[in-house]
């Protein structure tokens, strides 16, 4: 296999330094801030699901051009290596010579075109999703408990808790709902009770939309209006030099 090693080096050595100044450049430009900050947002609290979304898929695409990037380093400093020991051009899975065209066009190619095809194909078959899933599974609605004989806080109520402030829903999007202080799933539940019945012993709210009164206010409210026994008997028995 006649090869031009020499100016394979050089061609190595010349995109070894472009993949270097890409990796500073995504490491600064992309990834120098938190995603928040790089929005150039004091929170994002408030952000719409849809810009925050962007957000994310801009950060992701660069995370992928990055770990390309690494990817495509590791490849050249191995072939630079290979050089070094007299295997440059050898494929390391069939042991063949590779193309002196391949090597032209791809100089840190390690295999040849057919095992190169072979192990991409072989990648595409395995399964490629999130670390984080083995630990949230299942995603979303693991504490979820709507529905269920659960009573205690869960993750549905720190959504509507959280939703309260604003989501991305408009009254279009959720059956029933007059304003935007409806506009979230299960906006009419009940805030911290049970039952209507749990109100009376904790004096938590019972959401109504036409009543902002609590049930413990309307209970003390009710017991002021109402006239005591000692007033009745008052009423009842005449005072002396009285009469009815």
């Amino acid at each position: 296999m006649d090869l031009d090693v020499s100016g394979l080096r050089r061609a190595l050595l010349k995109e070894k330094a472009a993949q270097q100044r890409l990796i500073q450049s995504l490491r600064e430009a992309s990834f120098g801030d938190p995603q928040m900050e790089a929005a150039r947002e004091l929170s994002a609290y408030d952000q719409h699901t849809a810009d925050q979304g962007t957000e994310t898929f801009e950060r992701e695409k660069d995370w992928g051009l990055l770990e390309q990037a690494r990817a495509t380093l590791e490849q050249i400093d191995l072939a630079l290596s290979l050089m070094d020991e007299g295997k440059y051009g050898i494929c390391l899975d069939c042991g063949t010579p590779i193309d002196t065209e391949r090597l032209r066009a791809i100089p840190y190619a390690l295999r040849c075109f057919a095992c190169e095809q072979a192990d991409e194909e072989a990648q595409k078959r395995k399964p490629r999703r999130p670390v984080e899933e083995e630990a949230l599974f299942p995603p979303f609605s693991r504490t979820f408990f709507d529905g269920e004989d659960q009573a205690a806080y869960d993750g549905e109520d720190a959504w509507q808790d959280v939703a309260r402030y604003g989501t991305a829903n408009s009254p279009q999007d959720v059956p029933g709902s007059l304003d935007f202080g409806d506009a979230w799933i299960d906006a009419d539940e009940e805030a911290g009770v049970v039952t209507e019945l749990d109100a009376l012993t904790g004096g938590l709210e019972v959401q109504d939309p036409h009543d902002d009164q609590t049930v413990a206010d309307w209970v003390a409210e009710e017991e002021r209006s109402e006239p005591s026994t000692e007033r009745h008997e008052e009423e009842r028995i005449p005072r002396e030099g009285e009469t009815r």
